[in-house]
């Protein structure tokens, strides 16, 4: 969610899909269009490669169900997919901002799979106001939170951005 807000706002990557040749090979893009299809599985990892040179290749169902979950944001029109088996392991408040949207059954996967999304509004992502010392995923604070120190809350895991962060509040303002 933080990935999507950033490219949005980035002035350098506006530039380069701007180039008359990436219009030419991919057409006139008002912003980029990237698609995430997020599962929660087991895998085996194995190198491949030559003395070189050497990859990671990683092999299991689950790696499949990703791909394919990926491949779905096209059909359903999303940028941002997840299986039950990762929305299980969400928080409340994370589980909070994402909608199902479909049940659906894979050969890789014996029983019926629950797809989730985040629902996305770009309402308001030029409008943020971002900090000059801004590191692309930091938490931009939302106005009515300025004050309040995060430090306390980083150590807890991620709950607060859903909360305190004006990129992940904002893409789902005007939902």
């Amino acid at each position: 969610m933080k990935l999507v807000s950033e490219l949005r706002r980035s002035k350098d990557f506006t530039h380069y899909y701007k180039k008359s040749s990436m219009i030419a090979k991919f057409g006139d893009l008002t912003y980029p269009h990237l698609t995430f299809g997020l599962h929660m599985g087991w895998t085996i990892e194995g190198a491949i490669g030559s003395e070189y040179k050497i990859d990671a290749s990683y092999l299991s169902p689950h790696t499949q169900i990703g791909f394919r979950i990926e491949n779905l944001c096209t059909e359903y029109d999303m940028q941002i997919l997840l299986t039950e088996s990762l929305y299980n392991l969400m928080s409340l408040k994370a589980r909070n901002t994402l909608r199902k949207i479909d049940v659906i059954t894979m050969r890789e996967c014996k029983d019926p799979l629950g797809i989730y999304t985040f629902d996305l509004s770009f309402d308001n992502v030029e409008t943020v106001h971002i900090p000059e010392n801004h590191k692309v995923g930091d938490l931009i604070k939302l106005e009515q939170y300025a004050t309040i120190n995060i430090e306390s809350f980083q150590n807890k895991g991620v709950d607060y951005m859903f909360t305190l962060d004006s990129d992940i509040v904002g893409l789902q303002e005007h939902i």
